[in-house]
């Protein structure tokens, strides 16, 4: 999220301010913050980063990969991250993407809710353990899942391709300071952050109906 100063241009004693109401507008429509993944040390023996942070691919087959978290913790009032999934990782893996309390979680504790709220893209009972499903939560190749984590409204929320599909059980107070965190697992895999969707274009459907899970 922008942290804007205006300064307004006068002449005389009559303000020249026309443009602000479109200027803040535009400003508070694209919100979009920037973040990129860090290596760890157990990290690089799982995963592959390139494009400055913002891809990442699992480069060991059948295995339950590892961690990798945002280099900062989310800072911001609001922040909206879109991660899309390049490869298909639906029929033998998957992905877990979301908040973790801190920037090491081990495989004791990924599933904690204490620790960490994150969605799943397999459509099971996994995900249940930290977010509330509104619907489907299945995602395949090309589909993209947005994170947004809302100091302001104090809660999580989690979108498919621009609609709600979960809520976080925990809210940003209860899980300061966040780190964005995802775990490819099993599968090999490759997803990249990306501007897919603006934020004043996520939407929530008319009729929530949560999947059988």
């Amino acid at each position: 999220m922008f942290d804007v100063t205006i300064t307004t241009i006068s002449s005389g004693c009559t303000p020249i301010q026309s443009f602000l109401p479109e200027f803040i507008k535009v400003m508070r429509t694209r919100i979009q913050s920037y973040h990129k993944w860090c290596d760890t040390e157990q990290s690089v023996k799982e995963l592959k980063t390139t494009f400055d942070g913002q891809r990442v691919e699992k480069i060991s087959p059948s295995s339950w990969g590892c961690p990798i978290f945002s280099e900062e913790p989310l800072a911001d009032t609001v922040t909206y991250v879109q991660l899309k999934l390049l490869t298909s990782t639906y029929d033998y893996g998957g992905i877990f993407f979301g908040i973790s309390k801190t920037n090491t979680i081990g495989y004791s504790t990924f599933l904690d809710s204490d620790h960490t709220v994150c969605l799943y893209n397999d459509a099971t009972s996994l995900g249940a353990r930290s977010v509330d499903v509104l619907s489907d939560c299945s995602a395949k190749k090309d589909d993209v899942i947005g994170l947004v984590a809302d100091k302001a409204k104090d809660e999580i929320r989690f979108y498919r391709n621009g609609m709600l599909i979960a809520r976080g059980k925990k809210k940003p107070s209860e899980m300061e300071p966040m780190y964005l965190c995802m775990w490819l697992y099993y599968d090999i895999a490759q997803v990249e952050l990306c501007n897919d969707y603006l934020y004043s274009s996520l939407r929530q459907p008319d009729v929530i109906t949560p999947p059988l899970i």
